[in-house]
């Protein structure tokens, strides 16, 4: 069947996208991730392109311990699932360091409008639920990342289309079993809380007319991703013990489930925070979150609303397509609610993210009745409202983003005026996760403080490299703790 031309220009729409994405990247991100999760990341790609699995531990491990990587057995690693910096490190290598969440942003978008049209939704709503994912200040901030959540929602969607075929076609069941086993290796929690919804799609009879041996076959396939990642963590650790799979999602801990009121209030923070990232506002503290009463949230009556109308349809129609746009985010809600329900410090904003964009098409289908209702003026009118606001949001969001990650990161843009191969001695009193060092320890090093003897074993292991204290000053005031030895003299062996 010929498609229309509306439709190419719909795919061109989409790659101007991803380049636009990549450029918002490129300013965001930088050589110094803005936070302890991105990091451990950034750190297992830059391993896995340089060809290791894992580096040597360094010299006086102790100083050098910092959140999400682990000194084990001699080796130095991240906690992270190796599933998200593996993708990360083809770009890595090719030097493109920030372009890798931009491109699988664009593969998701192609993924998302062939489920679209998948479910016979029309172009107009097609293209609405694209615009409304692709510029939603949660994709925006994601496809700028080294997060997994993009990677995540992609295995997501993929699970769905391919789940739709096993329904409706009885084809198609070793991509959902793949999707699904990559889900379960990028994100296990969210693989975890949408299993059972994926299965219930595919149609568990559909599953099971396969046959047994292109069942096993395909289970097998979708074993593998998790399997490769069970071996990593025997590599290195040496147990089956891997940090990763005792961790729910990313914050290190290991299942921490909490009943009472506890998770009733995270459950409410969830929803409010997600809803804050879900569509465009104007924010005085300049970034989403809604707990500001004089903040303009328009991204959590979009949020609402779209909930609502998902469950309606659900509810009333018993349409397939409505009960998982509305279940989906429903399972992470309360999986992460229960799930280390004291608010150990955690934000909201990205738990739902795997399936909030299928939120998107409820929301879609009502902007296609609106439209259909409006005379042309009020349509103008209210296409020019929704640019402006849309703009308004992306440029504050960015700004934001950019702005904040300069700030957290200044000390590491201030030490860049040392010698290239400085030792950087923090204070005390700083988060663990700005102990970040290159995995070859080819740079500036930054170190915790220690003890007196930890810095003496520290500074006889590098004597080439002249170490500095830290204060954090209006000038970033840089104290000489240790000139860098001689030419001569004789060097001691490093890691």
């Amino acid at each position: 069947m010929t498609k229309s031309p509306r439709v190419f220009i719909l795919y061109a729409l989409i790659i101007l996208y991803g380049l636009a994405v990549v450029a918002l990247a490129s300013t965001i991100l930088t050589d110094h991730p803005g936070t302890g999760d991105e990091f451990a990341i950034y750190f297992q790609s830059q391993i896995f392109a340089d060809g290791h699995l894992s580096r040597p531990s360094p010299a006086v491990p102790e100083l050098f311990e910092t959140d999400y990587l682990r000194m084990q057995n001699g080796r130095w690693f991240s906690e992270h699932p190796p599933l998200n910096s593996l993708l990360h490190s083809p770009f890595f290598a090719l030097g493109l360091k920030s372009w890798g969440m931009g491109i699988y942003a664009v593969i998701f978008l192609f993924v998302l409008q062939a489920f679209l049209r998948q479910q016979r939704q029309s172009l107009t709503v097609t293209a609405a639920a694209l615009a409304l994912v692709a510029f939603s200040p949660s994709f925006l901030f994601h496809s700028a990342s080294y997060y997994a959540h993009v990677p995540a929602a992609l295995f997501f969607m993929i699970a769905l289309y391919h789940g739709q075929r096993l329904h409706s076609e009885g084809r198609g069941l070793f991509g959902f079993m793949l999707a699904l086993g990559l889900l379960s290796a990028c994100r296990p929690y969210d693989a975890f809380l949408l299993s059972p919804l994926l299965l219930w799609w595919a149609g568990w009879k559909k599953i099971k007319q396969a046959g047994p041996l292109d069942l096993a076959l395909a289970v097998g396939l979708g074993s593998i991703p998790l399997g490769l990642s069970l071996a990593f963590g025997f590599y290195t650790t040496g147990g089956w013990t891997v940090p990763y799979l005792s961790a729910a999602a990313d914050n290190g801990g290991l299942f921490d489930f909490h009943l009472g009121l506890a998770p009733l209030y995270r459950a409410w923070l969830l929803y409010i925070e997600t809803g804050a990232w879900f569509g465009p506002g104007i924010f005085k503290s300049g970034i989403p979150r809604a707990r500001l009463p004089f903040d303009f949230n328009f991204g959590l009556y979009l949020f609402t609303a779209a909930w609502l109308a998902a469950f309606y349809r659900a509810l009333k129609h018993r349409n397939r397509l409505a009960i998982i746009s509305a279940m989906g985010p429903m399972l992470l809600l309360l999986g992460y609610s229960f799930f280390d329900g004291i608010m150990k410090g955690r934000f909201g904003g990205r738990y739902l993210f795997t399936a909030m964009p299928l939120l998107f098409i409820p929301l879609a289908q009502m902007v296609e009745f609106e439209i259909s209702r409006l005379r042309r003026a009020p349509k103008v009118a209210c296409a020019l409202a929704l640019t402006a606001l849309y703009t308004a949001s992306i440029y504050s969001t960015a700004r934001f983003f950019k702005n904040d990650n300069r700030r957290r990161l200044q000390v590491f843009l201030d030490a860049e005026r040392l010698p290239p191969n400085s030792i950087v001695v923090l204070p005390a009193d700083f988060p663990p996760w700005y102990v970040r060092n290159p995995p070859d320890l080819n740079g500036p090093l930054f170190v915790r403080p220690g003890t007196d003897e930890l810095r003496k074993r520290l500074f006889a292991a590098y004597p080439e490299r002249p170490a500095y204290g830290f204060t954090e000053t209006a000038d970033a005031s840089f104290t000489l703790l240790k000139a860098s030895a001689p030419p001569s003299s004789p060097r001691a062996s490093g890691p």
